[in-house]
């Protein structure tokens, strides 16, 4: 089983992007995609998520199952709630 990912993001990304098998370190280090994205198991538990602001340096991996409960989810949709913790971003160069 594979993990799914579910981004959010402010700039189309064509489907042939994740065809790749690096699709994600080009998609944070694309300075022209913002949002966040969530990582969901086969179990349907959120294992992960983050901010995508076009950069490598961005943080990773900054929520976790203890951040949100999905609640009810279909093929269509996916419910849930949580709370974001402190997000502390990388210093402006």
């Amino acid at each position: 089983m594979y993990d799914t990912y579910v981004i959010l993001v402010d700039t189309p990304i064509s489907g042939q992007s994740f065809a790749e098998s690096n699709w994600y370190s080009h998609l944070r280090r694309n300075s022209k995609i913002h949002g966040v994205y969530f990582v969901v198991d086969a179990k349907k538990q959120l294992i992960g998520g983050g901010l995508l602001l076009g950069s490598l340096e961005s943080p990773d991996g900054i929520w976790t199952s203890t951040d949100f409960a999905i609640t009810a989810s279909d093929a269509n949709h996916m419910e849930g709630a949580g709370k974001l913790p402190t997000v502390r971003l990388p210093q402006a160069k």
